[in-house]
């Protein structure tokens, strides 16, 4: 029996932060699990609603997590999203490592980075073995600023739905009371970092002027977190609540898409 490869995940957030990133992470390593493979995930242990700690912060986590590769010496380091998650990986080949490292880009470029900056970054990038795309659209973006080869890259297989069913669709409508004959607009997302819920609540106040022209209008805000009460009372306030169905957490988002025909994702920070 051949021997179990070993994985180290390298991961910008606590698991126990709910987002693309680490629901991304989470599903990886179950799959990676389920093909006989041992996987650790080294979390950064804070980080504020950017992804962002700091310089000295990220280099002292980065450093910590050197150490954890160094004494588990795992046949491949995915870093993820953050170049901090890089860090680690890089000086694991400085030091005569032979994993393989691979960095993920999750999200896009907010504006494009200072030359310094940008040449650290490909500095980093140019250490790993391959750089990898949750979708073809980042690709350009990276390549164009930080210079990664394309040679290294490889870009995931597109996101596919999930088939819903009628009834799953009648039970959800009747769970929220939503009206057969209503135009359904629909956000999805954790409503835990400010710059993200600040989108959301600008799509409230847009909702607001745009359904007094149409009464059918229905607005689904699906997710939970501490920000939720302030969207809640922002709606209040515009006095579009009735019209607005926070629906919490769900256990399958394809339904509520499915109930849609409108889907808008607002945000300050993507």
């Amino acid at each position: 029996m051949a021997p179990e490869a070993k994985i180290l995940i390298v991961s910008p957030y606590r698991l126990s932060v709910r987002g693309g990133v680490t629901r991304f992470v989470e599903d990886l390593a179950e799959g990676l699990e389920k093909s006989r493979t041992r996987v650790s995930v080294c979390e950064r242990p804070s980080a504020d609603s950017r992804g962002v700690v700091g310089l000295i912060r990220d280099s002292l986590w980065g450093v910590k997590c050197f150490l954890k590769c160094a004494s588990e010496r795992p046949d491949a380091i995915h870093a993820h999203s953050h170049w901090s998650t890089a860090l680690p990986g890089c000086l694991h080949k400085l030091f005569g490592g032979r994993s393989v490292h691979v960095f993920t880009f999750h999200t896009q470029l907010d504006r494009e980075p200072a030359p310094i900056r940008a040449f650290l970054l490909s500095q980093l990038l140019s250490k790993c073995d391959h750089v990898s795309y949750v979708s073809s659209s980042l690709v350009g973006a990276y390549e164009g600023v930080l210079g990664v080869s394309a040679e290294k890259a490889v870009i995931y297989p597109s996101y596919r739905s999930m088939a819903v069913s009628q009834h799953q669709i009648d039970k959800f409508r009747k769970r929220f009371d939503l009206d057969e004959n209503a135009t359904v607009m629909c956000f999805i997302g954790p409503l835990v970092w400010k710059e993200k819920v600040r989108g959301v609540e600008l799509l409230i106040r847009c909702f607001s002027s745009v359904s007094e022209s149409d009464p059918r209008l229905l607005l689904l805000i699906v997710g939970d977190g501490p920000l939720r009460r302030g969207l809640e009372e922002a709606a209040g306030t515009l006095g579009c609540s009735e019209r607005v169905i926070f629906t919490g957490m769900l256990d399958n988002p394809h339904v509520p898409l499915a109930v849609s025909k409108i889907y808008a994702h607002i945000s300050y920070q993507e």
